[in-house]
């Protein structure tokens, strides 16, 4: 008996909502196009998660990757990808206080990433470090919160994203590849001018003797 779900795998989903996408746009109906394009998630807008990371709105830009993702996060690309978003959500939820909400997050959404993670241990680490940097009151430190470090965030994600094809096939290319060459561009700056301002110690006057 027909239980009223689809059998159809998520590849062939996808397929049949562009070309639905596709016929909508070729039609004139770009109203009913663009719902579609938001509703089933066809067209990935690296503009708008380089905003929600911009401003630290870590739990909007976890939704909107893991909606790409939803059943591959198991892979190394898409692990290390939803890894440097959670745990930044992670962090931002202990430093507000919300201590038992980000142990059960910790559980449910984050450790399961460590697994197929590229690089276990350092992310193990990292996670050990969030957790007790917040039952401390060191998060500050451990983790700073500013936009230069946001950046630094986003343009370690696209390393990933980049690996990734559930992301990567809803994108333009070269999109991640300007907003990677920006974002690293404006790190550097920050940390020559960040240089520059230290007072650099003075060397000792050569002998002319």
């Amino acid at each position: 008996m027909p239980t009223g779900r689809s059998n159809m795998d998520r590849q062939s989903e996808w397929i049949l909502l562009r070309r639905v996408y596709a016929f909508l746009k070729s039609r004139g109906l770009r109203a009913s196009a663009h719902a579609l394009e938001k509703e089933a998630r066809l067209k990935y807008d690296v503009r708008r998660l380089y905003a929600h990371f911009v401003d630290g709105r870590w739990r909007r830009a976890d939704q909107y990757v893991s909606a790409f993702m939803r059943g591959k996060e198991n892979t190394p690309a898409a692990s290390g990808a939803l890894f440097v978003i959670r745990l930044r959500r992670l962090v931002a939820a202990l430093r507000l206080g919300n201590r038992f909400w980000a142990y059960g997050y910790h559980v449910d959404r984050v450790a399961p990433l460590l697994i197929g993670h590229p690089d276990r241990a350092a992310a193990s680490a990292q996670v050990q470090t969030a957790l007790r940097a917040g039952a401390e009151g060191e998060l500050g430190k451990a983790f700073p919160d500013g936009e230069e470090n946001r950046r630094a965030c986003f343009v370690e994600f696209l390393g990933y994203a980049d690996e990734n094809k559930h992301l990567y096939r809803c994108c333009a290319p070269l999109d991640l590849k300007l907003l990677a060459r920006n974002s690293s561009i404006t790190v550097r700056r920050h940390r020559r001018r960040h240089i520059s301002r230290r007072q650099v110690p003075s060397q000792p006057a050569a002998s002319t003797t």
